[in-house]
């Protein structure tokens, strides 16, 4: 075996392990959020959650100023210093109290616009929030860099434990829209506070890395804020001209259509970037841990999507409950929106690792170029289906965009794309299609949890024997699925070496 195949298999072995480690202490945390939304959606009404999201919509475009990255800026580095620590843990601050002062100052202003004076004391609180959050240590950027996953799990599970106490106890007692932004603030503050639990280092006070550190986050927090002009523009004309109620309905769908991107890509690629750096140098590597990657989101994350999809209406009765039917549309679509920005999640994180933050921002852009004008016309057409409707139409136009970059960049042809790919494709086209005609022909007189049930364990089957016999069908090529498997049998070996060893 030559030397550089083995150091691709060991690369894939590498990005593997990282990837497994982190989804599932992602899947921890997502029960807890579940539960969470469940609880809360039952207890609270679709205009407790607009209220929120009214405010949220000011809160998040100030916010957004504060995205600067630091963070990813010291993954991305070779060998940061405890200055480059220090100054990015100080910049983040600093910016943070300007932000929060001006967040506290468009309280007033928020409700006028809205009509709806409950805004004032919320945006207060949220900008107290984002203060509280920028005292986290920055030293837990280490369990990104040495991949110390375990630690970054804990620290999540800590703050989302938190969140859920306070939002459950306050929305029991209270039945008010508190418990949503102060689930927020126990949430943030058990982060600081475990995070200086967790890491050692003891951040202070110094600016002169800030040269260092800004050149990479200028182009970051551009391109976020194109995502939240995106996000919150949509919140503030839905706010506006139809009201608290349908502004919780949309927002609540966005929230879970976004379940496979938020909840499975995004914290793998939390995970791999550090990885895709050390690669960045050798673009067979870094082909090689791009495929792998985006392989393993694709297998889980497509169906997930999909998935969530074709059974919106069990989806949104069983865990939201009736007063929430009217979301069940918007949430299908939403999921196909996901199910687009599944295929390309990955892809920044790479353009990130070769410094090409720009092209990042630009895609961004186009992002928003192509939703607005689509927005505009469909909310005229269809209210907020239409809306829903330009969000499937921008998130598919910008993959196709972003893999014609992505394919130059890597030197990587489409059919590698395809060859590592197409069995998902079919199995996931397959699964929703019988998902979609059990659900209308042979279940429609059973309870909503018996049904949605039932679709889940029909899509479920139906997708991994798919997947196992187009594989199979295949000669078990190399690729997504043989790592996947191989993976799982390490783990249960593991497993039972380990429960051995404690049996008497």
């Amino acid at each position: 075996m030559s030397e550089r195949s083995t150091s691709t298999i060991k690369a894939e072995e590498s990005a593997t392990e990282s990837t497994f480690w982190t989804l599932g202490g992602r899947i921890g945390e997502r029960a807890l959020g579940i539960i969470s939304i469940a609880a809360l959606a039952r207890l609270l009404s679709p205009s407790d959650f607009g209220i929120v999201a009214m405010a949220g919509v000011v809160a998040s475009f100030v916010e957004v100023f504060g995205l600067f990255g630091f963070d990813w800026a010291l993954v991305r580095m070779q060998a940061p210093t405890a200055a480059h620590y220090n100054t990015a843990w100080s910049l983040r601050l600093t910016v943070n109290a300007v932000l929060a002062v001006i967040t506290a100052s468009l309280a007033v202003p928020t409700a006028l616009f809205f009509r709806t004076p409950q805004v004032t004391p919320l945006l207060l609180v949220i900008a107290a929030n984002s203060l509280i959050g920028s005292l986290e240590n920055i030293g837990t950027v280490d369990f990104r860099r040495n991949m110390h996953f375990k630690k970054e799990f804990a620290s999540g599970l800590i703050a989302k434990f938190a969140g859920f106490v306070v939002s459950l106890t306050i929305a029991l007692t209270t039945r008010s829209y508190w418990a949503l932004i102060l689930g927020i603030t126990a949430n943030r503050a058990a982060s600081v506070i475990a995070s200086y639990v967790l890491s050692s280092f003891r951040p202070r006070l110094d600016y002169s890395k800030r040269r260092d550190l800004l050149a990479f986050s200028f182009w970051l927090l551009l391109g976020s804020l194109a995502e939240t002009a995106q996000e919150k523009l949509t919140s503030a004309f839905i706010g506006r001209t139809y009201g608290a109620a349908i502004n919780g309905l949309y927002a609540l769908a966005t929230e879970l259509s976004l379940l496979a991107t938020t909840e499975i890509a995004a914290p793998i690629n939390r995970a791999m970037f550090s990885r895709y750096i050390h690669l960045n140098k050798d673009l067979n590597l870094l082909r090689s841990g791009f495929l792998t990657t985006s392989g393993i989101i694709w297998l889980i994350g497509l169906p997930t999507a999909i998935g969530l999809a074709s059974c919106a209406p069990e989806v949104i009765g069983v865990a939201l409950g009736d007063k929430w039917s009217g979301s069940a549309q918007v949430l299908s679509l939403l999921a196909f929106s996901g199910a687009a920005k599944v295929t390309a999640a990955n892809t920044h994180y790479v353009y990130w690792a070769l410094g090409r933050g720009r092209l990042v921002t630009t895609l961004s852009l186009i992002d928003l170029a192509l939703f607005i004008p689509a927005a505009a016309v469909g909310s005229l057409l269809h209210g907020i289906v239409g809306i829903a409707y330009a969000s499937v139409f921008a998130s598919v136009c910008l993959a196709v965009i972003n893999y014609g970059f992505l394919l130059t960049i890597l030197d990587l042809s489409l059919w590698t794309v395809v060859a590592r790919n197409w069995r998902i494709v079919i199995a996931t086209s397959l699964m929703g299609t019988v998902v979609v005609y059990s659900s209308n022909h042979y279940l429609q007189n059973n309870p909503l949890s018996i049904r949605l049930l039932a679709l889940v364990l029909i899509g479920a089957g139906v997708y991994t024997a798919m997947i196992a016999t187009l594989w199979l069908l295949s000669s078990k090529p190399d690729g997504t699925e043989r790592i996947f498997l191989t993976h799982c049998l390490n783990t249960v070996r593991k497993l039972g070496v380990r429960l051995r060893r404690l049996s008497p």
